[in-house]
């Protein structure tokens, strides 16, 4: 009880200032709506978020695959000290930060958009957006993204700590949606 407490606490000081209320401190579960509005604020967040982020050119592309990918191939799936030099790119952050964003996209995407979903599929999708929203390499490559100035300081409503409010986040998910609905659909 007393970590429900203070996970709901939590949710309450990083949940997002236009979030919808009722998906933090309404019913548990959220009600269908709640739960669809919530998903929509996260998807305008990360699309805005995508749409900053630096497609690769192909001499980028080449460049990674050559410096990064064929490095760890050549050395059976070890990384080389090339490879790990090639992290340390902008190239790299983009790679991984829009690449991570595409299946986010889609995930966060299906919420916000569809009327319906049967339970499973639901309980499936809240639980790849909370485990998306955990990624850390993805948020190392933003936070490197923002410090070079490629992509606004400012995402889904915070700006600074994106990993620790996005698993903040994903934690409310699981306690305040996942599992309730678990727990209701095993009853």
């Amino acid at each position: 009880m007393l970590y429900s407490a203070f996970v709901l606490g939590l949710s309450l000081v990083a949940s997002p200032c236009y979030a919808d209320r009722a998906f933090w401190t309404g019913d548990v579960p959220p009600a269908p709506a709640s739960r669809a509005t919530q998903a929509r604020e996260w998807l305008e967040g990360f699309r805005a978020l995508d749409r900053q982020i630096p497609t690769l050119s192909p001499s980028e592309s080449a460049w990674l695959k050559r410096e990064y990918d064929d490095q760890i191939a050549s050395a059976s799936g070890r990384f080389t000290s090339r490879a790990i030099a090639a992290t340390d790119s902008t190239e790299y952050h983009k790679r991984v930060a829009g690449e991570h964003l595409d299946k986010l996209l889609l995930v966060v995407g299906t919420l916000a958009t569809s009327e319906r979903l049967a339970e499973q599929q639901e309980i499936r999708l809240w639980i790849a957006l909370a485990t998306a929203m955990m990624d850390s390499q993805f948020w190392q490559s933003v936070k490197v993204l923002v410090e070079r100035k490629l992509v606004s300081r400012e995402i889904n409503g915070v700006k600074e700590f994106y990993l620790e409010n996005h698993v903040g986040w994903a934690q409310t998910i699981l306690n305040r949606v996942v599992l309730p609905m678990m727990e209701k659909s095993v009853r």
